[in-house]
């Protein structure tokens, strides 16, 4: 038994030898594609009617970034979204950074009220109460629909004079809610010279360039100014109440310059 045993295994394992030998060569060389421009996912986002406040958690040294930072520049254009990228400074590049310590700090606080474990990129939150893993589109749209259902109140933003402006809060429910301003930038294309992107050129927009809570808010109807500077490239100014507790946002508004 042991004499015939031996050269059957031998046997097989060249038989097997030749068959994957002929595959390969069969089988065309396949190269890898040049570096190129990002594109953003290819199937359409839903069209939520709730006003939805989108969080874009990402980082230049991402790979998964740019594809996450191309959805949300298509999720920007869906009206009742306000899209705001805010990049992380804990994982990032060493030139043409986009990076804020603030935006860091944010995502820190949201892992404690959303329990959401060990912060990362690319993370999408909305209304401050759904995450969800910013480069897969399904999970994306999944958390876009849920908190489309919240009833998020409108602020009413509009321009006054000299970077000021008038806010006409809603009445919500009684609470203590922290108001937040961000400034966002004018949209900035940049290539990546090192790390998992290198080569790739990738367009950049709704940058939280600035990030602020100004005030505390106890649900009131009320109006009140708010200083903006959108000088020096900007794209606009973006509000919002957030619960200091759970992070929820219960109300929000936008305005950006002509043209942006």
């Amino acid at each position: 038994m042991p004499y015939f045993k031996l050269p059957l295994i031998f046997t097989l394992a060249l038989a097997l030898a030749c068959v994957f030998s002929l595959s390969a060569q069969a089988q065309p060389k396949v190269q890898a594609a040049p570096p190129a421009q990002v594109s953003a996912i290819k199937l359409s986002p839903p069209d939520p009617k709730g006003l939805v406040v989108v969080e874009l958690f990402s980082s230049q040294a991402c790979l998964f970034c740019p594809k996450a930072d191309a959805y949300l520049n298509i999720l920007a254009e869906k009206d009742h979204v306000i899209a705001l990228a805010c990049h992380v400074d804990y994982f990032d590049i060493k030139e043409g950074s986009l990076a804020h310590s603030f935006c860091t700090q944010r995502q820190n606080q949201y892992s404690r009220t959303l329990r959401s474990g060990p912060k990362y990129t690319p993370q999408m939150i909305m209304n401050g109460r759904y995450d969800a893993i910013g480069h897969k589109k399904e999970k994306v749209d999944a958390a876009l629909f849920q908190a489309a259902s919240q009833d998020i109140r409108e602020i009413s933003i509009s321009p006054a004079s000299n970077n000021q402006f008038s806010l006409v809060m809603p009445d919500v429910e009684t609470g203590q809610y922290s108001i937040w301003v961000a400034i966002t930038s004018a949209p900035v294309s940049r290539s990546i010279l090192i790390g998992n992107n290198r080569g790739q050129s990738v367009l950049y927009k709704h940058i939280v360039d600035d990030l602020k809570s100004p005030m505390i808010w106890s649900g009131d109807a009320r109006s009140f100014k708010l200083s903006a500077d959108l000088s020096k490239n900007k794209e606009g100014v973006a509000v919002w109440a957030q619960n200091q507790v759970t992070g929820e946002i219960v109300a929000a508004g936008q305005y950006k310059l002509p043209g942006q």
